[in-house]
């Protein structure tokens, strides 16, 4: 897995189709888990910073990593993760910033093909510098993605102070 230089604006990138914009529909409730928002055809990551650079690694497999959901020691390297299903419908599903294309050499999301994926993503790093603006941030994002049917949201491991804020607004919003 190769580091790549995401830029963050608004607490957030994203994953999505060059050209497409994210809808104004929010998640419901009982989906948003502070790290990773699925909507149809796009999944918004939130960051601690406001607006900079986060590194991001990806892996994109051809089926799910292993059959017990992760390993128990990576899970300890990392302050969230969760596992979401995103249906990616158009073609072109990028790790991005707004304004960019995403990395060149890493291949779209939705790598085999229109249809559903399941992404796990890791994130440590975001209680560091919350709401900052900052060249380069001390976040670290590892986002794992495979082609599978739809299946509920799994939070393996929710931590940091970043996810927990984000959690109790959208409750909140909803009561």
């Amino acid at each position: 897995m190769n580091a790549e230089i995401i830029e963050a604006d608004d607490h957030m990138f994203v994953i999505l189709p060059e050209g497409e914009l994210l809808p104004e529909s929010r998640p419901p409730r009982e989906e948003i888990n502070g790290l990773a928002d699925c909507f149809e055809g796009c999944v918004v990551i939130q960051t601690g910073i406001a607006t900079g650079s986060v590194t991001v690694t990806a892996e994109f497999l051809d089926e799910a990593p292993d059959p017990d959901g992760t390993d128990p020691d990576d899970l300890d390297r990392w302050d969230d993760v969760v596992e979401v299903s995103v249906h990616l419908p158009v073609p072109g599903a990028r790790i991005r910033a707004f304004e960019d294309e995403g990395p060149e050499d890493w291949p779209d999301v939705n790598h085999q093909g229109p249809g559903w994926y399941r992404l796990r993503v890791y994130c440590r790093g975001r209680d560091t510098e919350i709401d900052a603006t900052v060249d380069e941030s001390q976040e670290r994002y590892q986002i794992v993605v495979w082609p599978a049917p739809q299946t509920l949201p799994v939070m393996l491991r929710v931590t940091d102070r970043v996810g927990r804020s984000m959690r109790r607004k959208a409750s909140r919003a909803s009561a």
